[in-house]
């Protein structure tokens, strides 16, 4: 993460480090998620997370478009 060149510590890969409290359920999520580490299997549970709310926020914008009916779209 960081890396001292020339007498100053730089972080070249923009990572961020923080410390955080979890709740033992939460850690427990994370932990059983696909990845090699944590930050991968976090990583991965963010963006699995986002992705699907982006779908749910589509599929209910296409519902509202077509009066409230299901339709699919091609």
């Amino acid at each position: 993460m960081y890396k001292h060149v020339n007498g100053v510590y730089t972080n070249d890969d923009m990572s961020v480090s923080k410390t955080v409290r979890l709740y033992p359920e939460t850690l427990e999520v994370i932990e059983g998620y696909r990845g090699k580490n944590f930050t991968e299997k976090l990583r991965n549970l963010v963006k699995d997370f986002a992705r699907q709310n982006q779908e749910n926020v589509r599929q209910k914008e296409g519902e509202k478009g077509c009066g409230g009916m299901n339709r699919t779209r091609f």
